[in-house]
């Protein structure tokens, strides 16, 4: 099967389900004029949701004889989305999250033992992350050019909290979010630039060294039971020249959590005191003009912060 872009430069997107046994499309669903998808998980139901940003109006009811429901950015910049679709792509509900100014998605995270959703983006100034309830305001100084936040929605796609990591920068992304399989634990990955306050409660925590944002990450364990920040990685890359590598993941695990990564030939963790509790790498320079000089690392965190099979594995380009 061949699929052609018939609108122009702009992006031709689609949600496809596919068979199982054989790979045959069973359901496929236009998405023209959507900037871009970001994230996209199945729920325990089978409904469909995504995450992503869009600049013009579109329309995510994709059945032409129903009512419309259209998203649209401000035009200059774009709007954050989330969006449910059931299992055979039909429209349920659908979250404009942003206003005027640059508002970004990043990824999303699924709790299946209580059915919500974790939505991570960027936001300049104060958004309402609750389109379709009660004001739900999130505010960030637009000195710093905006700010990543997390915002947590139920099935129905009501926000039922928010929290503004005030310390990143625009340039700092939260690359992952995921929550282990009993529902415990939210973790989630970040760039951080500055002291973010990784703590969703009224209480604050805080790096006590500063990140440069390129530089420095942080996985964050929350325990999803009271909502409270269980615990805190911090991680130093070197060894780049320029920007770093491209991107990271975290992923639970019954004793604590894996970190896949391409950040950097040389990655030191450190407590939520800033104690070194380990490293991995060699730390030899290398340029994203020499791509054959990149590391990928699988690093196994456990519960009690302490890491190993850290050796770094060199990686195919």
């Amino acid at each position: 099967m061949i699929i052609t872009n018939t609108v122009g430069a702009g992006p031709k997107m689609f949600i496809f389900t596919l068979n199982n046994s054989d790979g045959a499309i069973i359901k496929q669903t236009d998405m023209t004029n959507n900037d871009s998808v970001q994230g996209l998980i199945i729920d325990k139901n089978d409904n469909i949701i995504i995450s992503g940003n869009v600049s013009g109006g579109y329309d995510w009811d994709a059945d032409p004889s129903s009512s419309v429901y259209i998203i649209k950015g401000d035009g200059a910049s774009s709007d954050g989305y989330l969006v449910k679709y059931d299992k055979d792509h039909n429209f349920i509900w659908a979250n404009d999250i942003g206003s005027v100014g640059y508002d970004d998605a990043t990824t999303i995270g699924y709790d299946k033992t209580r059915d919500e959703i974790y939505y991570t983006g960027m936001i300049e100034g104060a958004i309402n992350v609750n389109p379709r309830g009660d004001d739900f305001i999130l505010e960030v100084d637009n000195s710093i050019g905006g700010a990543y936040v997390i915002v947590k929605y139920n099935s129905d796609g009501i926000a039922q909290m928010g929290h503004v990591y005030d310390g990143l920068s625009a340039w700092a992304l939260l690359e992952d979010a995921r929550v282990s399989s009993d529902g415990t634990k939210l973790l989630v990955l970040g760039e951080y630039k500055n002291k973010p306050d990784l703590d969703f409660t009224d209480n604050v925590f805080k790096p006590t060294q500063e990140g440069s944002f390129d530089r420095n990450w942080f996985i964050a364990v929350y325990n999803l039971a009271t909502n409270t920040l269980h615990n805190t990685v911090f991680i130093e890359v070197s060894g780049f020249t320029g920007e770093s590598g491209n991107r990271g993941d975290v992923h639970p695990y019954s004793n604590g959590f894996l970190l896949v990564s391409d950040k950097g030939s040389k990655m030191s963790f450190y407590d939520k005191n800033y104690d070194i509790i380990g490293s991995v790498g060699d730390g030899h320079t290398f340029t994203h003009s020499d791509p054959a000089t990149y590391y990928a690392s699988i690093v196994k965190i456990d519960n009690a912060v302490s890491i190993s099979n850290t050796a770094p594995v060199a990686e195919s380009m």
